[in-house]
């Protein structure tokens, strides 16, 4: 007998605070790509700013969505991820979108067998107002180093979940950095889509709060095997860096840096 509920192949969860500006391109790019095997779940922590307004102009289209206050960003994603049913869940937080396409190519790799998996691809970076900065390509072999893999572009088999457990409330800056260094270490298969799966806004509370983001994912790091000494000293290297490029020198020595190969991987 065919089950008349079947349980949807993909859920995408978008999580939103005081979003209004954003959360309609994010929502639209789920939306445009839904289809009867994806379910779309929206989580709001309680926006005063006008969002729930467009949320609920588009709740017919969404399998379910509130708004309340949370404790913080992993919170809000577990939340989202306890109300999915689907065996595949992709998290996408407002000012984010996907690429057209990027749910059929998970649905055309997807192994129905290969349960303790995590589907993901490359990013494409934009500044605060829409305009394109970089593509990123991912690169898992240096997730030791910085946070090298994309979470918007992450569609994580629900089994991982189940054996390894959600995003940690500690972490309040790097939480994704500590699942990608939670599920190598577990073993997880990681299954590289060879394109843009997403797009990301610049300038979210990770961007907001860079050294307390590079202090989390050091710390995760550390926590999960990687040395201490070097962890330290790119954590240093990093803030310093980061600092320079207040300086037009600096944002010209990045810049030649980039040229010769010498910095993140981009497409």
């Amino acid at each position: 007998m065919t089950d008349p509920n079947p349980r949807p192949l993909i859920s995408i969860v978008t999580v939103s605070l005081n979003a209004r500006a954003l959360i309609e391109q994010t929502m639209r790019s789920v939306l445009i790509q839904k289809a009867a095997d994806v379910e779309y779940v929206v989580i709001d922590g309680g926006s005063t700013d006008g969002t729930v307004d467009v949320i609920r102009h588009h709740a017919e289209d969404l399998d379910f969505w509130v708004s309340e206050p949370d404790r913080g960003i992993s919170d809000a994603f577990n939340k989202g991820i306890q109300a999915t049913q689907g065996e595949v869940v992709g998290i996408l937080n407002a000012g984010d979108w996907y690429e057209p396409g990027a749910l059929e190519a998970v649905r055309r790799v997807r192994h129905p067998e290969e349960r303790f998996t995590i589907y993901h691809g490359d990013m494409a970076y934009h500044h605060e107002d829409g305009r394109h900065a970089w593509n990123a390509r991912a690169s898992p072999e240096h997730i030791w180093k910085y946070m090298s893999m994309f979470h918007p572009t992450m569609f994580v088999e629900r089994e991982v979940y189940r054996r390894l457990g959600m995003f940690l409330p500690e972490f309040r800056y790097a939480m994704d950095s500590e699942f990608v260094h939670r599920c190598v270490r577990a073993g997880v298969r990681f299954a590289y889509l060879p394109r843009i799966q997403a797009h990301m806004r610049l300038g979210g509370k990770s961007g907001r709060n860079f050294r307390k983001s590079l202090l989390d994912f050091r710390d995760s790091a550390i926590r999960h095997g990687a040395p201490r000494i070097p962890s330290y000293y790119r954590c240093f290297s990093a803030t310093v860096q980061h600092a320079l490029l207040r300086y037009w020198w600096g944002r010209k020595l990045k810049q030649l840096r980039d040229g010769l190969g010498l910095g993140p991987p981009r497409g």
